[in-house]
């Protein structure tokens, strides 16, 4: 059996690859970007004045960000005027906790929270005070770490 295909079949046939082509691209598109909005945007910033990174303090008076990367969380304390005041470095699971060279280097780690100081920041896992002693970063003993797998998870124990 012969088959005549006219010119005007063959663009039509074009023109149909190209739509379902452009199709199947719009929807691949549509998902990642969907999968893509799902996850938070990455903390960065970690010495700013202003990082990209969710406040997460319980006080007015201050401002907490938390980044994680390569299992070590880093949390940094800022005034209320953006001013960096310090920060600590924990593992995850807060079993190791250490003061980080950040901004006026105002941020202490000790193995007890201060007992006249208000609490600026509590993961589960490390907590941060203001005291008269200053600002105080301390392991908190109740954390378990498969409470806190991401920043977003941390960040709800602060609420």
């Amino acid at each position: 059996m012969l088959q005549v295909t006219t010119t005007r079949d063959k663009a039509m046939t074009k023109a149909g690859v190209l739509k379902r082509g452009l199709a199947v691209a719009v929807v691949m598109a549509l998902a990642t970007g969907i999968a893509g909005a799902a996850g938070a945007a990455p903390a960065v910033g970690l010495g700013s004045a202003w990082p990209n990174a969710q406040d997460v303090s319980r006080s007015s008076n201050w401002h907490v960000y938390v980044f994680v990367r390569d299992g070590v969380k880093y949390v940094q304390v800022n005034d209320a005027a953006g001013n960096v005041r310090g920060g600590v470095a924990s593992t995850v699971d807060g079993a190791t906790t250490i003061a980080l060279p950040l901004g006026t280097g105002e941020v202490t780690v000790a193995p007890v929270a201060p007992t006249n100081g208000a609490v600026i920041y509590d993961d589960g896992a490390t907590s941060v005070s203001q005291s008269a002693q200053g600002l105080t970063a301390t392991p908190s003993t109740t954390f378990r770490t498969a409470d806190c797998t991401s920043v977003a998870d941390c960040s709800k124990l602060n609420n």
